[in-house]
């Protein structure tokens, strides 16, 4: 309860950080940069299935529909698009659970 205040507002200001850096173009030979970014990105899914997980899904619903929007959309991208099987059963896992909750 008392972490939940906090997270709501640094919520949004932390994922689109996120998206910000993910959306910066690497050299194709860099493969550091490859990891990094795709260990960024299941980290960001790992935070987004703690949320979710932990009871503390009101973070995400008071972030407003637009924001809200945007996270879930990039959840489902990452469970349909991103070739990565951990980082999609870890999207699968976080829709599965905000179906039972929302």
């Amino acid at each position: 309860n008392q972490v939940s205040p906090f997270l709501q507002e640094i919520f949004m200001p932390l994922v689109m950080a996120i998206f910000e850096t993910l959306s910066r173009p690497a050299e194709e030979n860099d493969q550091t940069a490859a990891l990094e970014k795709q260990m960024l990105r299941r980290s960001y899914f790992s935070f987004i299935q703690t949320i979710a997980s932990s009871g503390m899904n009101e973070v995400m619903a008071s972030q407003g529909a637009e924001n809200i929007e945007h996270v879930l959309f990039t959840i489902i991208q990452g469970a349909v698009d991103f070739p990565d099987p951990i980082a999609q059963k870890t999207c699968f896992i976080i829709l599965s659970r905000l179906v039972e909750l929302w």
